[in-house]
């Protein structure tokens, strides 16, 4: 390749070549015509276009994530409003139910040590439970 390539002048034509020179050159052309064809199909405007949709698209992903956390803040904190009420619901109704079976048990009276006005207060509050509504006791 070397004497093929001493020979060669700049007014040397390309059909006087030798034919792995030829080879050689068309092949570097045909890359060159490859790239020509990827550059001109990235176009630098499409692609910012596209590059700003999807920063419009994160933006209001970002958003949209933010009214979620919200609103699951806002359903905790009425969930644990409603978990406390139930809770307190429950310990009173524990109370009362401890109220009705002291109330039936008429020896229970007795043996518990209570005074006169606490018998006469849980009294009170049973007929407060058989009559709601009529008697509140706190």
């Amino acid at each position: 390749m070397t004497d093929a390539v001493a020979g060669i002048t700049r007014k040397t034509r390309f059909v006087d070549l030798p034919v792995n020179i030829q080879q050689f050159i068309e092949s570097i052309e045909q890359q060159k015509q490859v790239q020509l064809q990827i550059g001109s199909s990235i176009m630098a405007d499409e692609t910012e276009q596209e590059l700003k949709a999807v920063a419009r698209t994160v933006q209001r992903l970002g958003q949209e994530l933010q009214v979620v956390r919200m609103t699951l803040g806002g359903d905790r904190e009425r969930v644990e409003e409603a978990n406390a009420q139930v809770n307190f619901a429950v310990k009173h109704a524990e109370k009362a139910a401890s109220l009705v079976a002291h109330a039936t048990d008429n020896g229970s009276w007795g043996l518990s040590r209570l005074t006169p006005q606490q018998v006469a207060n849980r009294r009170k509050a049973l007929l407060a439970l058989q009559r709601p509504g009529e008697n509140t006791v706190d």
